[in-house]
C-alpha cells in the first residue's frame, strides 16, 4: 500500500493524506480519523515507526517563476517525501549559499531545485553531482541523473487558442515575450498551434513581442491600436503584461471582455476580466518527487510536463464582436 493509493481511495490530494498520517492540524477530524484507521487496516507505517529511507535537499531560490507558487510547490513535495518516509532538509539559496560546501558536509539522497535562473552558478554544482537531481522549469542538459519538471506551457495556450475558438473568435492577438528563454518560445510555439489547429492563418502583425511587465502590454495595445490591427481576442503570455493590455484598451474606449476577450498565463489575475491558465502547483510537486524517486531507482533522466488548470471567468471569452 502507497500513499498514492490511499489518496485515490478517499479522492484526496497526497499532501492531505501526508498531514493525516503525521498527526497535522491543518485538515478536518474526520479526514483525520478516516486515513489512519484505513491505513492501520491495511499495515500502512507512518514514517514516525520507520527508519528513514534517506534525506532529501530541497533548495529554493529567489527567481519568480510566471505563475509558479514556489512555496506550494516545494510543500507538496515535502508532503510526498515525508510520507514516503524521507527527511527533508529545505535550504533558502542567497548570494553567499555555498552549494559546494553544503553537499560536502551532508549526505543527501538527491536534490530539488525551483526558482533559480538558468545561469545561476548552483546548477553547475547540482549537475556535478553523482546523486538524482530534479529542476523545476524548462532545463535541458546531458546529465543522466539531472531531470526537469515544468508546466506544460505549450499545450495550455494551445487549448487557449481552442477556448476563444469555441466561443466564435479567428482574430486572436498574441502578446509574449522576447523569445529568449524556452518558456517564452514553447508559448509562442503553442499559440502557431493552435492557430494551425483551428484552420486559422498565422499572421504577424497580429503578435507583438516584449517583456512581462504591465509597460509592455500597454505598448501592445498601442501597437494594434494605432495601425487598426483588428482582433476580437487576445492572449497573453504573462499576467502582468495583460494588466497593461487591459488598462490601456479601456484607455481606447474598448469594453473587456465584451469588445476583446483576455487569456492570460499565471496566477495574479485575480482582478482582472481575463481567463487564465496557471500552473498545478502541487500537481508539479507530487510530479517531481515522484521524478525523483524514479531516478533514484535507477530510472534515467526525464523531462516532464504537468497540465495546467482552466480557471474560466463569468463573461469572459465571450462570441466574437467586431472591434471598430
Amino acid at each position: 500500500m502507497t500513499i498514492e493509493e490511499i489518496a485515490k481511495k478517499f479522492n484526496i490530494n497526497i499532501s492531505t493524506v501526508s498531514k493525516a498520517l503525521n498527526g497535522s492540524t491543518d485538515i478536518a477530524e474526520s479526514t483525520r480519523k478516516a486515513v489512519c484507521e484505513y491505513a492501520e487496516s491495511v499495515g500502512y507505517k507512518t514514517r514516525r515507526s520507520r527508519k528513514p529511507k534517506g534525506t532529501i535537499a530541497v533548495l529554493v531560490g529567489d527567481r519568480t517563476e510566471n505563475g509558479v507558487d514556489c512555496r506550494t510547490v516545494a510543500e507538496a513535495f515535502r508532503a510526498c517525501a515525508e510520507a514516503e518516509n524521507y527527511a527533508v532538509a529545505v535550504q533558502p539559496v542567497t548570494r553567499a549559499f555555498d552549494g559546494e560546501a553544503f553537499f560536502r558536509e551532508r549526505p543527501f539522497t538527491g536534490v530539488f531545485a525551483l526558482g533559480f535562473a538558468y545561469d545561476s552558478p548552483l546548477l553547475r554544482v547540482l549537475e556535478s553531482l553523482s546523486i538524482p537531481v530534479v529542476y523545476l522549469g524548462n532545463r535541458f542538459t546531458d546529465r543522466p541523473h539531472v531531470s526537469a519538471v515544468q508546466p506544460d506551457e505549450l499545450n495550455s495556450v494551445s487549448k487557449a487558442v481552442d477556448l476563444l475558438v469555441a466561443h466564435g473568435h479567428n482574430l486572436i492577438a498574441y502578446v509574449g515575450e522576447e523569445k529568449d528563454s524556452l518558456e517564452s518560445a514553447e508559448r509562442f510555439a503553442g499559440y502557431f498551434f493552435g492557430l494551425s489547429k483551428n484552420a486559422i492563418p498565422y499572421r504577424y502583425d497580429l503578435t507583438y513581442f516584449g517583456d512581462a511587465s504591465p509597460h509592455a502590454g500597454a505598448n501592445a495595445a498601442d501597437y494594434f491600436l494605432s495601425y487598426q490591427k483588428f482582433f476580437t481576442a487576445a492572449i497573453c503570455s504573462s499576467c502582468r503584461a495583460a494588466r497593461g493590455l487591459i488598462a490601456q484598451l479601456r484607455g481606447a474606449g474598448k469594453n473587456v471582455p465584451l469588445d476583446v476577450s483576455v487569456i492570460a498565463f499565471g496566477e495574479d489575475t485575480e482582478k482582472l476580466p481575463v481567463t487564465r491558465y496557471a500552473p498545478d502547483c502541487r500537481a508539479l510537486g507530487e510530479k517531481a518527487f515522484a521524478v525523483l524517486r524514479a531516478s533514484a531507482q535507477g530510472v534515467p533522466a526525464q523531462h516532464v510536463t504537468v497540465p495546467c488548470v482552466l480557471k474560466e471567468k463569468d463573461a469572459t471569452c465571450t462570441k466574437k464582436r467586431n472591434f471598430e
